[in-house]
């Protein structure tokens, strides 16, 4: 249940924004990518913390796979925008979809998969946040 309520919250970053809602950012685009994700980090920790607490308490010698869960998905959450912003203004590519899924189905990639997106996330908002 912990985990289908960041996945919820991921679907909310499945559409990317319109160039006029990204350009009127006066910001750099690390500062923006920044400020997206903590924004969502925090709403997304907001609406799992109604679940994560009764967890904590009803199974405590769970303590560490829900510990795991909920770091799982904040991290989903991450790769979610990060991966929308990979290749904006135009949808995700094969390859980016590709390491998006894989992000997702094995998490241990998102070690690797979340920096690489942010790097061509970073990339691509450049060109529209000039600052």
């Amino acid at each position: 249940s912990l985990l289908s309520v960041f996945l919820f919250c991921l679907s909310f970053y499945s559409e990317l924004d319109p160039i006029f809602f990204v350009w009127i950012y006066a910001q750099s685009s690390k500062v923006f990518l920044k400020n997206k994700i903590k924004i969502a980090l925090v709403y997304s920790f907001c609406l799992s913390i109604v679940i994560f607490f009764p967890m904590l308490i009803i199974y405590s010698s769970g303590i560490g796979l829900i510990l795991l869960t909920m770091v799982t998905g904040l991290l989903y959450i991450v790769l979610g925008i990060v991966a929308v912003y990979s290749n904006f203004p135009i949808k995700k590519t094969m390859s980016q979809n590709v390491q998006f899924y894989l992000g997702i189905i094995i998490p241990p990639l998102l070690l690797f998969v979340i920096p690489n997106l942010y790097y061509q996330a970073n990339c691509r908002l450049k060109e529209y946040l000039k600052c």
